[in-house]
């Protein structure tokens, strides 16, 4: 039936497999004072949940690029998607903070096929010229989502509770995999020599490629920085600066906004044909002075709780800038790390994906280690993250980068 043919892979169909999953890492995140509360446990695990979930990506997406390569895209859509879903139900069920843990561990293994399946299958069915686009739209959508979450988060949240958010999203994907069931295609190419598929032969050639470390260490700081605003937000706005929820909601789609702004300013750069290292450079100051302020001015106790409204302006108005140099930044670097990959090299995109995962998760456990009911760990700990982004940037990326600033 022509109802249920299947096609190549729409560019909505490929980026909604990393969107809707990046969408649930963070959309639940302002309601973790409600959780906490209702699941009788602590701030300090309940902001873990989030650790749990980017530690079984970190793990899940080695795996999942090998799956991928040897078994084919299809298989890899379909799994995927029916492990997030079941995740997703478990953490809707929770009871407690223990099957809370496992729900989202079981959705870090669904969402971390998304990112390594969205570049292999884009490098599968497009040329480079067609390529570029997707990439600059799953930029967006893996650097928005992070913070968009807990915008959508605090309005459905505040109003329906923090189970609704997960069945909603439960619901999403049902609808998600039917599609994908009835209508996606397979794309891997038919011959793929063995050894094109040796992972310790991939391993040896990423770890001897110093552009590519330095551009997961840059992507994860970038998302650690996403990740972070969001997770500790909620208790530096909410519980700490007492700003109502739905406020809250309103602060963070301002920051989501200069976010797009940014990214809009990354694309019209890129049809200028401004090279990456003017852009790398910019962006890695702009970040850089952002936080050093933001930091400076809570030990000067400038932003301080006994001065909301002064305190909730500055630190938005801080975040927000670095916000627009993350959004310029972070196409260039996904646009940037893709140059070198081979078409159907989905191992080599594995460990890309699953080293700046591995740097984002370290950011955030930290954060929630960190947390101590104070306005103090978000800013330091983002200061610290910037200066290994802006280290990174000098002394992996810069020294190695081509004068024209491109790695291909």
């Amino acid at each position: 039936m022509k109802l249920f043919q299947q096609q190549t892979p729409k560019i909505l169909t490929i980026i909604l497999m990393v969107a809707l999953p990046r969408l649930s890492e963070t959309i639940y995140l302002p309601l973790l004072p409600r959780i906490t509360q209702q699941l009788m446990t602590t701030a300090n695990l309940t902001e873990l949940s989030v650790s749990v979930y980017m530690f079984a990506m970190l793990l899940f997406t080695l795996v999942w690029g090998q799956f991928i390569d040897h078994y084919g895209r299809r298989p890899g859509i379909l799994i995927s998607l029916f492990t997030f879903l079941t995740g997703t139900i478990i953490c809707g069920s929770a009871p407690n903070i223990t099957l809370l843990f496992l729900g989202r561990f079981i959705q870090g293994i669904g969402a971390s096929a998304g990112p390594v399946l969205v570049q292999a299958i884009s490098n599968d069915i497009y040329p480079p010229q067609e390529r570029g686009k997707i990439f600059s739209t799953f930029s967006m959508v893996v650097s928005l989502s992070p913070i968009l979450g807990p915008v959508l988060g605090s309005f459905f949240g505040a109003k329906y509770g923090w189970r609704f958010i997960f069945f909603a999203i439960a619901l999403s994907i049902t609808l998600y995999l039917l599609h994908a069931f009835f209508h996606v295609k397979e794309t891997l190419p038919k011959k793929v020599p063995a050894h094109e598929r040796f992972f310790m032969k991939r391993l040896r050639a990423f770890c001897k490629n110093p552009l590519l470390i330095g551009y997961s260490i840059m992507l994860g700081c970038l998302i650690g920085f996403n990740i972070s605003i969001a997770m500790e937000g909620a208790f530096y706005y909410v519980s700490i600066l007492k700003l109502p929820l739905s406020e809250y909601g309103l602060l963070m789609g301002g920051i989501c906004l200069f976010l797009l702004i940014g990214n809009g300013v990354s694309r019209r750069l890129n049809n200028q044909k401004i090279n990456r290292i003017a852009i790398f450079n910019h962006s890695t100051r702009g970040i850089f002075i952002a936080f050093a302020l933001l930091t400076l001015l809570t030990l000067m106790n400038i932003v301080d709780p006994n001065r909301t409204h002064i305190s909730i302006w500055i630190s938005a108005t801080l975040l927000s800038i670095s916000a627009f140099f993350n959004g310029i930044a972070f196409p260039n670097i996904f646009a940037a790390a893709n140059d070198g990959v081979e078409k159907g090299d989905g191992t080599t995109l594995s460990l890309f994906t699953a080293m700046n995962f591995g740097i984002a998760i370290g950011i955030s456990t930290l954060m929630g280690v960190a947390h101590d009911g104070t306005l103090y760990p978000l800013t330091v700990l983002c200061l610290f993250v910037a200066a290994l982004y802006r280290f990174a940037f000098v002394y992996l990326v810069k020294r190695n980068l081509p004068k024209g600033g491109h790695s291909s």
